[in-house]
């Protein structure tokens, strides 16, 4: 009698997995269903979950070099010099890729997880005329805040923050259940067989 091949085991064992489809949400600040409602500590409804701010929300964008990035409309601010603010959300986001400007002094952004943990972060040490405004990415698993503050002046924004979640898990490919379940029938067959 014949053994089985390792490899058919194998197969049903192991059925194929492929990456769940990740989510996205723009938060620019200039209609409804990006975040145009926020002021300083409300909370937005998006497509993934609550997303609540605590900086200051500012009707235009005042930095060239932001704008020559794709920044219009609305964006996020800081308060003051030294004084973080940002973004919480509900959910787990796996990145976070914006826009940012300040005419002067530096920027710091950092992303944390539910703990506090920092997961990733961005510095400029310029945000004068003729620096880069982005886009810029922070990615992690976790992460559930956004803080970012300016040491050397009152203004530091960012806009076209796009959140994507959703992306980190693996799902069954659609029909995995089917040939794991085909791949036992005939197992079971065999065994049937080897039997008589």
């Amino acid at each position: 009698m014949r053994s089985f091949p390792a490899i058919l085991a194998l197969g049903v064992i192991a059925f194929p997995l492929a990456p769940a489809q990740a989510l996205t949400v723009l938060i620019d600040g200039d209609s409804l269903t990006t975040g145009s409602s926020f002021a300083t500590g409300a909370t937005w409804t998006s497509p993934l979950g609550d997303i609540t701010f605590d900086g200051e929300f500012r009707n235009d964008v005042s930095d060239d070099d932001t704008v020559a990035a794709g920044a219009s409309g609305a964006s996020f601010d800081i308060f003051t010099e030294n004084e973080p603010v940002g973004f919480a959300f509900s959910f787990d986001v796996d990145s976070i890729t914006f826009l940012y400007g300040g005419n002067g002094g530096n920027i710091t952004v950092e992303a944390f997880d539910v703990l506090g943990g920092l997961v990733d972060s961005f510095y400029q040490s310029s945000t004068a005329n003729g620096q880069p405004a982005g886009p810029a990415t922070l990615s992690g698993g976790g992460i559930r805040s956004l803080t970012w503050f300016d040491t050397g002046g009152g203004y530091a924004i960012l806009d076209n923050i796009e959140l994507t979640a959703g992306g980190s898990a693996a799902v069954p490919l659609p029909g995995a259940g089917l040939l794991m379940a085909g791949a036992l029938a005939g197992l079971a067959g065999l065994s049937r067989a080897r039997r008589r």
